[in-house]
């Protein structure tokens, strides 16, 4: 028996490492299809939007998301970071970042400009400068690109900190 019934529409396996080798077995369409399937799963049956932030969160840093899964992986990063777990907090912002480059718009523009900020907040001291200075870098443009002048001063002073601290680590 390699599954148990933990509660009515609920199952679990058995042993974690057959766990790990069915998931080995699967092709990347199959995780992907059933990545998906999971996360409708969890959108209806979690109520609580912290819990189902965070539960969303694992399956969504293995997918290429839309708009709405950047958003959730912004929410999981935020309640992450409420529970001082900062580096799970940069995964989620680091996914979202990721994908809403491939996106085009006001909202993914101002998506990205929100989380680039959060990301440049958490990972202070923490992460190459470098890399964050070229998000923010792109996160300006974004905000030019809308006239969003309250985002600019934002990222101006973001960005300011992490040359100075590039400076403090280059002496």
């Amino acid at each position: 028996e390699f599954l148990i019934r933990k509660r009515p529409g609920l199952y679990a396996f058995t042993d974690p490492g057959y766990r790990h080798s069915h998931s080995e077995s699967l092709s990347v369409k199959e995780k992907e299809l059933l990545n998906r399937h999971i996360i409708k799963i969890l959108l209806i049956n979690i109520q609580d939007s912290d819990r189902k932030a965070k539960a969303l969160s694992h399956h969504l840093l293995q997918l290429t998301n839309d708009y709405d899964g950047c958003l959730w992986l912004l929410k999981a990063g935020d309640s992450y970071l409420r529970g001082f777990k900062n580096e799970m907090a940069l995964c989620c912002y680091r996914k979202a970042l990721e994908d809403l480059l491939l996106q085009r718009g006001q909202e993914a523009d101002e998506l990205f400009t929100e989380t680039a900020v959060k990301y440049s907040k958490v990972s202070t001291a923490r992460r190459d400068t470098t890399e964050v200075l070229s998000i923010l870098r792109e996160a300006m443009e974004r905000a030019r690109k809308w006239e969003d002048k309250c985002s600019q001063s934002l990222l101006e002073m973001h960005m300011a900190k992490n040359e100075w601290l590039r400076g403090q680590y280059d002496n």
